[in-house]
């Protein structure tokens, strides 16, 4: 996904969220006319929209993401401190233990990890920024797969 489809998206999806709950469905219908990997990231990010709102009513969401310990860790990478939670996640600062260098780890909850949709979303997204280089975007690293602790595998952005 290029500059130009990602602002796209992101125009969109807040149209989208604009729309009543019963007009969503019609609305991407007839924003995406036969683009279906358009209507499948619109359909994705509503997903996870919708589950995050649904998770912090009922306070759920920070249970499913779970808090990684200073100290703690996960595969390769010793956590520092959480920087960061929302959306589908929570952000921690990080020491790659092999290169010893400060790190960011997005760590999803476990709602978004067991859904392939989400997984996929995520991937892209992940492919996504790293195809970009600006000082004001993040460097994406890696994308692994991990077990932490307690936490059931969870994908991570570092």
């Amino acid at each position: 996904m290029n500059r130009e489809e990602f602002s796209r998206l992101q125009e969109l999806f807040q149209r989208v969220l604009d729309q009543s709950g019963e007009g969503r469905e019609s609305f991407i219908r007839k924003v995406c006319q036969g683009d279906e990997e358009l209507r499948s990231e619109l359909e994705s990010l509503l997903f996870a929209h919708d589950r995050e709102s649904e998770l912090e009513e009922t306070g759920t969401l920070s249970a499913q993401i779970g808090y990684l310990k200073p100290g703690e860790l996960v595969g390769p990478y010793r956590i520092e401190e959480e920087i960061g939670r929302g959306g589908i996640g929570a952000v921690y600062l990080a020491e790659d233990t092999r290169l010893q260098r400060t790190v960011a780890l997005k760590v999803l909850a476990e709602a978004f990890v067991v859904d392939p949709k989400q997984q996929k979303r995520f991937r892209r997204e992940a492919q996504a920024a790293a195809a970009l280089s600006h000082p004001g975007i993040t460097t994406i690293y890696a994308l692994e797969e991990v077990e932490a602790g307690s936490i059931s595998p969870a994908n991570m952005c570092v």
